[in-house]
């Protein structure tokens, strides 16, 4: 397997993402995910399509085996 390095262009497939929450008592009680391919491009991400979507090109894939990505948060002041 070709290994995946910074600057390259790459999908990360079959991930779930969170994309809204299930609400009771005006409470968020449950998130819900749907799964996507994310590419990833020099490091940022480039476009996030539905896992339903065919992937036409011959980039490499990562699979993300169901795990769910989480996006990591940066503290801007």
């Amino acid at each position: 397997m070709k290994k995946i390095t910074h600057g390259s262009t790459f999908w990360i497939i079959n991930a779930p993402l969170e994309s809204g929450f299930y609400y009771e008592d005006s409470l968020a009680i449950e998130t819900i995910t749907e799964k996507v391919h994310i590419l990833i491009d020099n490091g940022l991400i480039a476009s996030i399509v539905p896992a339903t979507s065919p992937l036409d090109n011959q980039l490499p894939k990562k699979d993300a085996k169901s795990l769910l990505i989480l996006p990591s948060f940066e503290l801007i002041s």
